[in-house]
């Protein structure tokens, strides 16, 4: 019965115990918020008066050979333990990270719309990469060095020039078929650097898809959310190496008709053109920027492994020698005798605790060790 009675009121036993706690928690908090340095005073005397009751209790009974032995291990790899991070300082201030931003720079973009000249006999567009007050200056005749050695990128990079042309599906882009695309670089003085030019078309698209994609595509387009366009991205040069005593200050892109059309005819119509110029660093730069983080871990850790290999093989002296209970069983008792025959007033007896075992010592008596 008395078992049943404790298995029906032990749920309510647990539900009032967690609205005490829970009044308490309430009280210290609105007593932290009301007297907060009154409250911490509390904290520091109670926390305190605890460890001084710990300690004089263990100054009162004493300490015996397997809490000295302990405490001389803990000792040992607090002391391992400082060293070690010690060691660990130099390589959590590794240089990788540093040198790498320093002295690798990171991928340059560079996009520019294309305003295509049709009063010539094929569509020209002139982008300048560099500003045009630093390019007039260099065409002067005595140019300034520091004008001469502005860049739009870094000298060590590897650039790619790509045009983007949005053109119409009208008929007669579909009736031109192929065209060139023409670009070629130029210095700040105006000479030319490199030229190189792709052939590019529409895409093609048989009647039933045409006829699918304007029963799908017709709504979007008549509400203007979509628009009867591609967009041609065309690589026109690859892997270009910046120069360093001629930097690329500009870039020219023509279109041009294929071979058997008059002057004029034969160039596609163009919604909207676009030039984009990446430079990026060559394959081993590029991968010590784009993993700059495992290079610094990796670097850290070899170092730290290096030093402490090091500190083992030639400082092995900064560490403390091996400790046993022997060792602390003999320093302990010669404390003791050292106690007993120098400590305390006269015929005062002392007690004393060697090898779990109480004695007394006087000093009016001759020592007699177990």
């Amino acid at each position: 019965m008395y078992l049943l009675f404790k298995g029906v009121t032990y749920p309510f036993k647990l539900v009032l115990k967690l609205i005490l706690y829970l009044v308490y928690i309430l009280k210290l908090l609105v007593f932290g918020i009301i007297k907060p340095f009154k409250m911490l005073k509390n904290i520091t005397f109670l926390g305190v008066s605890n460890i001084r009751s710990r300690i004089l209790k263990h100054s009162q009974n004493g300490c015996n050979i397997n809490q000295g032995y302990h405490g001389c291990g803990c000792a040992t790899k607090t002391y391992i333990l400082i060293v070690l991070s010690s060691l660990l300082l130099p390589s959590l201030f590794d240089l990788d990270f540093y040198l790498v931003n320093r002295f690798i720079e990171g991928q340059v973009v560079i996009r520019e719309a294309l305003n295509f000249d049709y009063t010539k006999d094929h569509p020209t567009a002139m982008v300048n990469l560099l500003p045009q007050q630093i390019i007039g200056k260099a065409k002067g005749y005595f140019p300034d060095r520091e004008v001469m050695a502005t860049h739009a990128f870094p000298p060590s990079h590897i650039y790619h020039v790509i045009v983007h042309l949005t053109l119409p599906e009208s008929q007669y882009n579909h009736e031109i078929g192929m065209f060139q695309v023409v670009a070629e670089t130029f210095s700040t003085r105006g000479h030319s650097l490199n030229k190189e030019s792709r052939a590019s078309m529409l895409r093609y698209h048989s009647p039933p898809v045409k006829y699918m994609k304007s029963i799908i595509m017709g709504i979007p387009i008549v509400l203007g959310i979509s628009q009867e366009s591609q967009t041609l991205s065309i690589r026109v040069m690859e892997s270009q190496n910046e120069n360093e005593h001629s930097p690329t200050a500009s870039v020219r892109v023509d279109i041009e008709p294929k071979a058997g059309h008059l002057t004029g005819l034969g160039v596609p119509e163009i919604y909207h053109g676009e030039l984009q110029v990446i430079a990026h660093n060559p394959y081993l730069r590029e991968v010590a920027r784009n993993w700059v983080w495992s290079l610094y871990v990796y670097s850290g850790i070899a170092l730290f492994v290096f030093e402490a290999l090091l500190v083992l093989c030639c400082c092995r002296r900064i560490f403390p020698q091996k400790v046993t209970k022997n060792d602390i069983s003999e320093g302990f008792l010669n404390k003791e005798r050292k106690l007993t025959f120098k400590g305390g007033p006269k015929n005062m007896q002392t007690l004393k605790r060697l090898h779990r075992q109480y004695y007394y010592y006087s000093k009016s008596l001759p020592l007699a060790l177990p």
